[in-house]
């Protein structure tokens, strides 16, 4: 009996850990998201590492990277609200310091949509907080969710 119980107790223990972490991962790349829609440049930094890189998959499949400074410098430029991207959580995997996000997603913008696809989100835990290191997406303008 009293390994069951130490068994179940570990079980709890590491169950909320991973809702914790969870809970962070979705709080960046939620607070990314508001930050893009409030056009502030400065809170959108806060949630990106240093040396992150941006990519999108385009045309032919070709892969276009970029670093965070022209997307940041963009949404600071953009009227507040003009960019809203709405994610929904499929999966999100940790392993230490390390984790992953796969988001589908819909884009509108100036509240039209624009497009879709799935976004797939590296980052990793810095001073206490998850920063994104890496992102990528797919694009598409068909079979889009409202």
């Amino acid at each position: 009996m009293k390994t069951f119980k130490t068994t179940l107790a570990l079980f709890i223990c590491l169950s909320f850990s991973a809702s914790a972490q969870e809970d962070g991962i979705k709080s960046t790349i939620d607070g990314f998201f508001k930050a893009m829609r409030d056009s502030d440049s400065t809170a959108l930094k806060s949630y990106v590492a240093k040396g992150a890189i941006f990519q999108t998959i385009g045309v032919e499949n070709a892969v276009k990277s970029t670093g965070p400074e022209s997307f940041i410098t963009a949404v600071g430029r953009a009227q507040k609200g003009s960019f809203d991207e709405r994610v929904t959580y499929e999966k999100i995997l940790v392993d230490g310091p390390m984790a992953m996000a796969w988001t589908p997603y819909t884009f509108y913008l100036n509240g039209n949509l624009s497009h879709c696809g799935v976004n797939h989100f590296s980052l990793v835990l810095q001073e206490g907080k998850w920063k994104i290191a890496h992102v990528i997406d797919t694009r598409r303008k068909e079979n889009c969710l409202p």
